[in-house]
């Protein structure tokens, strides 16, 4: 698990975002998303279900995180895509 205790949940989001992968479909077309801002993914956040805030795939990029949690996330299905250790090397950056 990966602490974000005290962290801003958009500034997580968006360090995530720009150092993932483009994967899938994007990725066989050579498309690359621009990095996301931290007004953009607070408004992606806005307007998810706070319930659960899980992303699969975030504009062609894999992502596989759950942000639910004010305290922490599971890096594994990122890290398995990103590279190990690529979600905790991205947090690290905000701290």
């Amino acid at each position: 698990m990966i602490s974000i205790t005290g962290l801003n949940k958009a500034s997580v989001l968006k360090v995530l975002f720009n150092a993932s992968k483009v994967q899938g479909v994007n990725a066989q077309l050579g498309l690359k998303p621009e990095d996301l801002s931290i007004s953009d993914a607070q408004e992606i956040l806005d307007n998810r279900d706070k319930t659960r805030i899980y992303f699969d795939y975030l504009y062609g990029k894999v992502m596989k995180i759950d942000l639910t949690s004010n305290d922490e996330f599971n890096p594994w299905l990122y890290d398995r895509d990103n590279g190990e250790g690529a979600a905790q090397k991205a947090v690290n950056t905000l701290k």
